[in-house]
């Protein structure tokens, strides 16, 4: 179970890396929230997975097959099972989080990568952040996200860009609010 968990990890970090690679935004560029929509700043994809046929009788492992075929009930079912069997284990938290965040039970997700982000430590924390202050702005809780936004836009980090420009987003919204 350890070296599944090791695994997964290590895929996770990687995905991240080479979707910051993709997409070569540096925390450093202006953001011109003109050109900014909400659909694009809060469009989360699906944080790919990739088991081992020898890890497959894992539970985590399971649960995550279920994840990758886009099974996202299932998936979740599976995932609240392996957390609460592992509760210190940060990979069944983030994916139980995904699994909710696409089936739209934004509270729930929030809360799940509140615990993810509790437990991991670098890439994966800065994930279940991210994904946390999107579940949070879908729930409509926008100031519980801002100090998520505001601490990975500071931090220079794998989702920099996109907080900084949702800080933005959020700034240039409650202007236009407070010119009414």
């Amino acid at each position: 179970m350890l070296v599944a968990a090791a695994l997964i990890f290590a895929m996770v970090a990687s995905v991240v890396v080479w979707r910051l690679e993709a997409t070569r935004l540096s925390p450093a560029q202006p953001v011109s929230t003109a050109r900014l929509t909400a659909a694009a700043v809060f469009q989360v994809d699906k944080p790919p997975v990739a088991v081992s046929i020898a890890a497959s009788q894992a539970p985590l492992a399971r649960a995550l097959l279920l994840y990758r075929d886009d099974r996202y009930r299932a998936a979740a079912q599976a995932l609240a099972a392996v957390a609460r069997s592992s509760p210190g284990q940060p990979e069944p938290w983030f994916y139980l989080g995904v699994s909710r965040l696409f089936l739209g039970d934004n509270q729930a997700a929030a809360a799940s990568f509140a615990r993810a982000s509790e437990l991991a430590s670098g890439s994966l924390a800065q994930s279940a952040d991210w994904y946390r202050a999107v579940a949070l702005v879908r729930a409509n809780q926008v100031a519980a996200a801002e100090p998520l936004f505001q601490r990975l836009c500071a931090s220079g980090g794998l989702y920099a860009t996109r907080a900084c420009q949702a800080a933005a987003l959020e700034t240039a919204h409650a202007r236009g609010h407070s010119m009414r």
